[in-house]
């Protein structure tokens, strides 16, 4: 997911977050939020590959 360039885009972000999530059960919103790291990480690894990212 790239960064929002606006406020307004931030907001829109966080509501659909919000609609989202607000019905889901803890272990659920725990499964979510682990996905989406596994998701940044996989990026991250792809743009290492690319060299658009330095590795440490």
């Amino acid at each position: 997911m790239k960064e929002p360039e606006t406020m307004r885009e931030l907001h829109r972000i966080r509501a659909e977050h919000y609609k989202k999530t607000k019905n889901m059960s803890f272990n659920e919103f725990i499964m979510d939020i682990r996905k989406d790291a596994q998701k940044a990480l996989m990026t991250i690894r792809e743009m290492r590959k690319k060299n658009y990212l330095k590795s440490e």
